[in-house]
């Protein structure tokens, strides 16, 4: 068992969570006030776009690393099983732009998007072997330097340029730099307490990456899933609506974020631990689990009273008074998030018990209907009926989850 606090844990990610959601906000604002709806399309839809590819390619080999308590598989080959698959990554997201996008632009940005997320995939597997010893404390650190490098960054970039190209640059530069100059040093030095040595050098071994890749896939395709739910939405309003309407739902949308940082330091802090309560124990597995669904549902339904009382003066504030037009489309967006902040802990739990499998096939069952319902409502009901849809995804996720739980605790 580690000595370090849970509740110092839960600290520490939620001010580094929260610091990224903000910032994550931040560029939209930014991007709001100093380009128009269509460059905030612009970038939301390299985020849509990167964002599932990277999901599957990465694996989750966070969670599996940082699930992996008897240390069955060595760092060096995550690490190599991380390159190899964040490099045919970026090839795809090229590819993906290439043949997606009209707007030379567009696609521009998006390839430099894909680089940037490279790097966030390759700080993202020095988190999985920080926080398996629950140091939680550095990721936040590494999360708020990179936020706030990206923020600054960007801002300065758009106030001198107007330019969105130049802006994910920007991105791009912050997150490179921060992996290198700070992830990766405080990984080798983990590594050098564990190992004695600091080497944080890949091992291509055909055998060994082979059985993690097949162990990871179930986990990776559920990631993917999850993400690409969230952003069918997002393609069919290009398709049906227009980039401009786009730039409308993700700005607003953004705000999902807000209610996560309670929940994903919650999470990310206790799944390390249900872990070992899974194999140790299932009355303090249940226990924990309990505390964090009742701070979800609270968070949850906070965001949904918020938005109906004071949406369009938050929104008109952050972003410009266009965007209160659409406190509507907040409150629906906010319902779903309510949904997704349930299934998230369910989902953690679910992750923590090493059941990838189950919650693969149920994500592809719930994204099917995500996609059903976003060709319909979306057409029918506008930006609204992209957030219903979002509500009908998670709903159904968030019901098979509690069954695989209960099957699991049952077993």
């Amino acid at each position: 068992m580690s000595g370090i606090s849970l509740t110092k844990n839960i600290g520490w990610t939620f001010v580094g969570n929260t610091v990224y959601a903000a910032c994550q906000l931040g560029v939209l604002m930014v991007l709001a006030k100093l380009t128009s709806p269509e460059g905030v399309g612009q970038f939301a839809l390299a985020i849509a776009i990167a964002g599932p590819v990277f999901a599957l390619a990465n694996l989750n080999l966070r969670s599996v690393l940082m699930t992996d308590v008897r240390g069955e598989t060595p760092f060096a080959e995550y690490l190599a099983l991380r390159l190899v698959s964040s490099s045919l990554a970026i090839v795809s997201v090229a590819a993906i732009a290439a043949m997606a996008s009209t707007n030379p632009s567009t696609a521009i940005i998006i390839c430099i998007y894909g680089f940037a997320k490279f790097f966030e995939s390759m700080s993202d597997c020095m988190y999985g072997l920080l926080q398996r010893r629950e140091h939680m404390k550095t990721i936040s650190q590494s999360l708020i330097l990179r936020s706030l490098s990206a923020v600054v960054l960007m801002t300065i970039i758009l106030f001198l340029t107007e330019s969105v190209v130049l802006g994910t640059a920007a991105y791009l530069v912050s997150w490179s730099f921060i992996f290198i100059l700070f992830d990766a040093s405080k990984a080798r030095a983990l590594q050098r307490s564990d190992t004695g040595s600091g080497s944080l050098r890949p091992r291509f071994r055909a055998a060994g990456m082979r059985a993690l890749f097949v162990f990871a896939l179930p986990l990776g395709i559920l990631t993917a899933l999850n993400l690409l739910s969230i952003n069918i939405p997002r393609y069919v309003i290009v398709g049906e609506l227009g980039e401009a309407k786009l730039g409308y739902f993700v700005a607003i949308a953004a705000f999902i974020t807000a209610g996560s940082t309670v929940v994903s330091a919650m999470t990310q802090s206790a799944t390390p631990r249900l872990a070992r309560y899974f194999v140790e124990s299932q009355r303090q597995f249940v226990k924990l689990l309990g505390k964090v669904i009742v701070i979800a549902l609270v968070v949850g339904f906070a965001g949904i009273v918020a938005a109906w009382a004071i949406g369009p003066l938050v929104l008109s504030i952050l972003y410009t008074p266009a965007y209160a037009a659409y406190n509507d489309l907040f409150v629906w967006i906010m319902v779903s998030a309510a949904i997704l902040y349930l299934s998230s802990v369910t989902g953690s739990a679910i992750t923590a018990a090493r059941s990838f499998r189950s919650q693969a096939a149920l994500a592809a069952v719930a994204t099917a209907a995500v996609l059903v319902a976003s060709l319909f409502l979306v057409t029918t009901h506008g930006l609204n009926g992209a957030a219903m849809a979002m509500c009908c995804g998670f709903t159904l996720k968030l019901l098979g989850e509690v069954g695989i739980l209960f099957t699991l605790l049952r077993n």
